[in-house]
C-alpha cells in the first residue's frame, strides 16, 4: 500500500455544485458545462476504490456504510468522468468504482430522470461514501476514508446469501472473511466468476486461491471486496520414498502410510484410479500391495504426487512398489511344519541378523543342486541329527523377524566327521541317561507319550553326535533339559529326580568341544 503523507482530513470530500436535471422527461437531460475544482490527478486508472450507496430522501442521512437500505436507488450509472471506470447501482443503490485514480475526481450519476455530478477531492486509495438524491440533484451526506487492503490466499469456504450467485462471503486461509456482492468486479483473468462456481469447486476438492482488493468494514471487520481474481491453485508436486508401515482401501482407492520418507515429512500417500503404477516394481495395484502388507511383509514405495492444501497427504501421481529382499546363509538349528508351509530356525546367518526363514507362501523354489528339495525331508534330516546348511533369499517382514524364502538351497554338511569314536564317551553317557529316564518315568508315573518324548530327544542327540554334529546335539540336549524342568515344576517328576536328570544332561553338554 502506498504512503501519501496526508492526514485523515485529506480524505474528506468537497461537494461540488450539483448539475440540475429535468424532472419530468422520460430520459435524463444533457449535463450542463462542468469545470472541476481541480483536474483529475494521476493516471486514467490507478488503485483507488470508491465504494458507495445512492439513496433517496428529503432529510440528510448519516450512514457511513454502503449496506443495503430500503431507500436505495437502483439502475443508475455512476462514472468517473474522463476515465472508462463505471458501475451501475444495484437494487440497494450500491456501487463500486475500482482502479480509479487518486487525487481529485469528478463523478457523474445518470439514470431515470437523474443526470448530476459531484467532485471528490483528496481521494487516497479507498473511500466509502453515501450520496443522497434530492429531487434532481445529488449531495454527499457521509464519507469514510479507509486503507485499501489486499489479500492473496486460499479460499476455505463459501456462504452464498444471494441474490443469485452475486452476494456472500469467502472464508480466507488466514482467518479473514471477505464479503462479495454485486458490485465486486471479478477479474476475467481468473478461473471462476461468481461465488456459486467457487463453492462448487471447493466442494469437489479443488484448491482455489483468491487475490483482490477491498476495504475493511469497521463494524463487521470483514473485507468488503472491490475486485477479486479466483484461480485454481494446484499444489506443488512432491516426491516420496520409504518403507510401508500400513495400508488400507480397495484396488482403486486407498491409503498407504510410510514408516519414513526420505523425500520429505509427509508420510501419508493416497492412491486412486488415476495413479500410475510403475511396471518395473513388484506390485502393480493396491490389492496386491495390501495382500503383502497383510502377510506381514515389508514393501518399499517411491513416486511423486500432489500434496493437499493442509500438507497431510500426497495424492500419488506415480508409484513404484517393490519387495524388500534379504539373504540368508547358515546352519539349521531347528525346523518345523509340513510341506509346503513351515519354519526354519538358523543357528547363525552370515548374511544378516534374521534367523527365522519361513516357507512357502508364495511358493518357495528349492534349488535342485542341494540335498533336500522340500521341507518334510529337511525336517526329517534335522531330527535325525544331520547337520544341514541353508542359503537363499526372500522377502523381509515389516517387523524384521523373519524372511519369507523365495529361493532356498539345503545341503548336508556332515562330511567333516572323520571318526565314529570321536564322541564315544558322550554317546555312552546319553545312553546311561536314557536308562535313568526310564527308571524315573516308572517311579513318577509318566505315561508312554511323556516318556517317549524325553527319550526321542536323547536318541536324536546320539544320532547327531554319531555324525559329529555338535551344535544340533547340544540343542537336542537343551530341549531335553527344558522338558524335564517343566515336568519338575508341574510335579509330574519329583524335584530330586528332575534335578538329577538335568545335572546329567548339563554335564554331557559341558563335555562337548
Amino acid at each position: 500500500m502506498r504512503s501519501h503523507g496526508r492526514s485523515v482530513l485529506g480524505f474528506l470530500i468537497s461537494l461540488a455544485t450539483v448539475v440540475l436535471a429535468g424532472c419530468n422527461g422520460a430520459s435524463p437531460t444533457e449535463p450542463t458545462a462542468f469545470t472541476p475544482i481541480g483536474s483529475i490527478s494521476g493516471s486514467l486508472t490507478g488503485e483507488a476504490v470508491i465504494s458507495g450507496q445512492l439513496v433517496q430522501g428529503s432529510s440528510a442521512l448519516t450512514s457511513e456504510s454502503f449496506a443495503a437500505t430500503a431507500a436505495g436507488l437502483g439502475n443508475v450509472q455512476v462514472s468517473v468522468v474522463g476515465t472508462p471506470i463505471t458501475d451501475t447501482t444495484d437494487s440497494a443503490g450500491r456501487f463500486r468504482l475500482t482502479n480509479a485514480p487518486d487525487g481529485t475526481l469528478q463523478l457523474q450519476f445518470v439514470g431515470g430522470n437523474l443526470n448530476a455530478q459531484l467532485v471528490l477531492q483528496g481521494v487516497i486509495e479507498a473511500l466509502a461514501i453515501t450520496v443522497q438524491v434530492q429531487g434532481s440533484s445529488v449531495q454527499l451526506v457521509a464519507s469514510t476514508a479507509s486503507s485499501l487492503e489486499r489479500f492473496n490466499e486460499l479460499a476455505l469456504a463459501v456462504t452464498v446469501t444471494g441474490p443469485g450467485a452475486g452476494d456472500g462471503t469467502l472464508n480466507l486461509e488466514r482467518g479473514d472473511i471477505a464479503a462479495v456482492d454485486g458490485t465486486t468486479w471479478w477479474d476475467p483473468m481468473g478461473d471462476y466468476f461468481d461465488l456459486v462456481d467457487v463453492d462448487t469447486a471447493l466442494a469437489n476438492g479443488v484448491a482455489i486461491k483468491v487475490k483482490g482488493l477491498g476495504t475493511r468494514d469497521p463494524t463487521t471487520g470483514m473485507i468488503l471486496v472491490s475486485q477479486i481474481r479466483a484461480k485454481n491453485h494446484t499444489p506443488p508436486d512432491v516426491e516420496f520414498d520409504g518403507p510401508v508401515a500400513s495400508a488400507g482401501g480397495t484396488d482403486l482407492n486407498g491409503t498407504i502410510l510410510l514408516v519414513s520418507n526420505t523425500k520429505g515429512a509427509v508420510l501419508q500417500v493416497d492412491v486412486d484410479g488415476a495413479t500410475v503404477w510403475d511396471l518395473g516394481g513388484d506390485y502393480f495395484n493396491l490389492t496386491d500391495l495390501l495382500a503383502a502388507v497383510d502377510a506381514g511383509l515389508l514393501v518399499h514405495v517411491e513416486g511423486d504426487g500432489a500434496v493437499d492444501i493442509s500438507g497431510t497427504f500426497i495424492l500419488a501421481g506415480t508409484i513404484k512398489a517393490e519387495m524388500v529382499i534379504a539373504e540368508f546363509d547358515g546352519p539349521v538349528a531347528s525346523a518345523s511344519g509340513a510341506t509346503p508351509n513351515g519354519t526354519i530356525m538358523l543357528a547363525s546367518n552370515s548374511k544378516g541378523p534374521v534367523l527365522q526363514v519361513d516357507v512357502d507362501l508364495p511358493p518357495t523354489v528349492w534349488d535342485l543342486s542341494g540335498d533336500y528339495f522340500n521341507l518334510t525331508d529337511l525336517i526329517t534330516a534335522v531330527n535325525e541329527g544331520t547337520s544341514v546348511n541353508v542359503e537363499g533369499d526372500g522377502q523381509l517382514s515389516i517387523s524384521g523377524v523373519f524372511i519369507l524364502a523365495h529361493t532356498i538351497k539345503a545341503e548336508d554338511i556332515t562330511d567333516g566327521c572323520t571318526s565314529t569314536s570321536t564322541f564315544t564317551s558322550q554317546i555312552l553317557d546319553i545312553q546311561t541317561l536314557i536308562g535313568d529316564v526310564v527308571l524315573v518315568a516308572a517311579n513318577n508315573g509318566l505315561n508312554n507319550g511323556q516318556t517317549n518324548s524325553l527319550i526321542t530327544k536323547l536318541d536324536n542327540a546320539i544320532k547327531s553326535l554319531s555324525k559329529c554334529n555338535v551344535n544340533p546335539a547340544a540343542g537336542q540336549l537343551g530341549a531335553f533339559i527344558n522338558e524335564v524342568d517343566a515336568h519338575g515344576r508341574t510335579g509330574k517328576i519329583a524335584a530330586v529326580d528332575a534335578a538329577a536328570l538335568i545335572l546329567s544332561a548339563q554335564a554331557i553338554i559341558a563335555s562337548l568341544p
